[in-house]
Protein backbone atom coordinates (compact mmCIF):
# COMPACT_ATOMS: atom_id res chain seq x y z
CA UNK A 1 0.00 0.00 0.00
CA UNK A 2 1.19 3.50 -1.04
CA UNK A 3 -0.28 6.78 0.25
CA UNK A 4 0.85 10.60 -0.85
CA UNK A 5 1.55 12.21 2.40
CA UNK A 6 0.90 15.75 1.64
CA UNK A 7 0.36 18.67 4.88
CA UNK A 8 -2.43 20.57 5.17
CA UNK A 9 -2.15 24.05 2.54
CA UNK A 10 0.47 22.04 0.36
CA UNK A 11 3.53 22.43 2.95
CA UNK A 12 3.44 26.26 3.08
CA UNK A 13 1.66 26.97 6.53
CA UNK A 14 2.92 26.96 10.05
CA UNK A 15 5.18 23.85 10.87
CA UNK A 16 3.29 22.38 14.05
CA UNK A 17 0.25 22.55 12.19
CA UNK A 18 1.76 20.15 9.05
CA UNK A 19 2.94 17.92 11.34
CA UNK A 20 -0.36 17.69 13.36
CA UNK A 21 -2.08 16.83 9.82
CA UNK A 22 0.45 14.47 8.57
CA UNK A 23 0.66 12.36 11.91
CA UNK A 24 -3.38 12.16 11.09
CA UNK A 25 -2.87 10.86 7.94
CA UNK A 26 -0.18 8.11 8.95
CA UNK A 27 -2.62 7.09 11.36
CA UNK A 28 -5.40 6.22 9.21
CA UNK A 29 -2.99 4.77 7.09
CA UNK A 30 -1.73 2.55 9.79
CA UNK A 31 -5.35 1.81 11.27
CA UNK A 32 -5.66 -0.81 7.95
CA UNK A 33 -2.68 -2.12 8.70
CA UNK A 34 -2.79 -5.40 10.89
CA UNK A 35 -1.62 -4.71 14.28
CA UNK A 36 1.35 -7.65 14.04
CA UNK A 37 2.79 -6.02 10.99
CA UNK A 38 2.71 -2.27 12.10
CA UNK A 39 5.80 -2.48 14.03
CA UNK A 40 7.86 -4.13 11.18
CA UNK A 41 6.32 -1.39 8.64
CA UNK A 42 6.65 1.89 10.86
CA UNK A 43 10.30 1.19 12.84
CA UNK A 44 10.79 5.12 12.95
CA UNK A 45 9.84 8.35 12.61
CA UNK A 46 12.39 11.20 11.95
CA UNK A 47 11.88 14.91 12.10
CA UNK A 48 14.39 17.31 10.98
CA UNK A 49 13.69 21.50 11.40
CA UNK A 50 15.91 23.62 9.80
CA UNK A 51 16.25 27.39 11.30
CA UNK A 52 19.21 29.52 10.91
CA UNK A 53 19.73 32.64 13.13
CA UNK A 54 20.57 34.09 16.42
CA UNK A 55 17.28 32.79 17.73
CA UNK A 56 15.16 29.72 17.96
CA UNK A 57 11.92 29.81 16.38
CA UNK A 58 8.87 31.17 18.20
CA UNK A 59 7.60 27.77 18.76
CA UNK A 60 10.82 26.01 20.02
CA UNK A 61 11.36 29.01 22.05
CA UNK A 62 8.08 28.46 23.61
CA UNK A 63 8.49 24.98 24.90
CA UNK A 64 11.63 25.76 26.07
CA UNK A 65 9.57 28.11 28.50
CA UNK A 66 7.29 25.04 29.17
CA UNK A 67 10.56 23.08 30.66
CA UNK A 68 12.05 26.25 32.48
CA UNK A 69 9.89 29.84 32.89
CA UNK A 70 11.85 32.46 32.44
CA UNK A 71 14.40 30.56 29.69
CA UNK A 72 12.98 32.27 26.86
CA UNK A 73 13.99 35.51 28.16
CA UNK A 74 17.04 34.49 29.32
CA UNK A 75 18.13 33.59 25.58
CA UNK A 76 16.61 37.04 24.06
CA UNK A 77 18.83 38.46 25.90
CA UNK A 78 21.54 36.46 25.93
CA UNK A 79 21.31 36.98 22.05
CA UNK A 80 21.03 40.65 22.60
CA UNK A 81 24.11 40.98 24.80
CA UNK A 82 26.05 38.87 22.14
CA UNK A 83 24.51 41.45 19.24
CA UNK A 84 25.90 44.32 21.42
CA UNK A 85 29.33 43.32 21.77
CA UNK A 86 29.52 42.07 18.05
CA UNK A 87 29.03 45.89 17.31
Amino acid sequence: MTADLMPPGGGDGDGDDEIKGLVEQIEQILSAVPPEQRDDLFAQITQIRFHQGPLPPPSMLAQYGEIVPDLPERIVALVEREQTLAQ
